[in-house]
């Protein structure tokens, strides 16, 4: 199972700090794989942390600009700031 998988499986079960790890991982292994940086994105959002997560969902649009589905996270992790 690779780094994105586990790293899933560890945000279901609500592990959130294990899944920023698994996430970074996968995106280290495919800095290209935008669905890795959208979930890395969303697990920071979880967390707390909205300017990592603004940074990740930036990555992820830039990667897939056409993806609709990674804009609203993005507002979500900019509404976090203020």
């Amino acid at each position: 199972m690779g780094s994105f998988d586990e790293g899933m499986r560890a945000f279901n079960k609500k592990d959130y700090h294990n899944a920023v790890t698994l996430f970074l991982q996968a995106t280290e292994e495919d800095e290209k794989n935008h669905i890795a940086w959208n979930a890395l994105g969303v697990t920071f959002v979880k967390i707390h942390q909205y300017k990592d997560a603004d940074s990740c969902f930036n990555i992820a649009i830039s990667l897939a600009p056409a993806n609709g589905v990674y804009l609203p996270p993005k507002v979500i992790s900019m509404k976090g700031k203020s």
